[in-house]
């Protein structure tokens, strides 16, 4: 329990300060909440979730990283909801923008700058110096859940000792915008995988600012 409010904690303040760096990107307001926090051994992932969600597609983000510390970080938007949000974030939601050309780089842009964040919280949890780490990517895919988390199971990092998935901690994230009339409100799907289960790393990072 005590290992899950510290997570809680770090994750909070994560993503505040991920949510700062939205705002000072883009012209239109981003607010991010925490809305649920789960740590799972990686096998058990896939049984817990909703067996209809996993066939939806999703627009993924993808982060590997590798030092004392390795896994992979994928956060996940619903794919029509994540092309609105594309549109309101260009401040175009009567869609007369080249859709295709910029939904790729905008959501890349998104998720690298959540996922950079919680990944930098985790580290000072786990106390891991950032500058002992690697980062791969990010990577845009679209596909459904299932198979995104498949894959992510599956892939070996770049520090090839251990098979990824042993522990997944998994967030639910509440992604609120609006432009003008027009608000948006994103139910997203955050997961980092960790090649060892988060109680074999060493945690002697102070506990996170409330």
């Amino acid at each position: 329990m005590e290992i899950l409010t510290r997570l809680n904690q770090t994750f909070e303040t994560s993503l505040q300060r991920a949510e700062d760096v939205l705002n000072e990107t883009f012209s239109v307001p981003v607010h991010l909440q925490l809305l649920s926090l789960q740590a799972l051994p990686g096998g058990s992932l896939l049984q817990t979730m909703d067996a209809q969600e996993l066939t939806h597609r999703y627009a993924a983000v993808q982060i590997d990283f590798t030092g004392p510390v390795s896994g992979t970080g994928y956060l996940c938007l619903p794919i029509q909801r994540a092309v609105q949000l594309v549109l309101l974030l260009a401040n175009d939601p009567l869609v007369t923008i080249d859709l295709n050309k910029v939904r790729t780089g905008t959501l890349t842009e998104i998720g690298s700058i959540v996922l950079s964040s919680v990944m930098s919280g985790l580290l000072t949890y786990l106390g891991s110096s950032e500058q002992c780490m690697r980062y791969f990517g990010p990577q845009y895919t679209d596909h459904t859940l299932s198979e995104s988390l498949q894959q992510a199971m599956r892939v070996k990092t770049r520090c090839p000792t251990n098979d990824i998935g042993n522990t997944v901690v998994k967030a639910e994230i509440q992604l609120s915008t609006h432009f003008g009339i027009y608000s948006l409100d994103i139910a997203a799907s955050l997961f980092i995988f960790f090649e060892q289960g988060i109680s074999s790393y060493p945690v002697t990072g102070p506990p996170p600012a409330g």
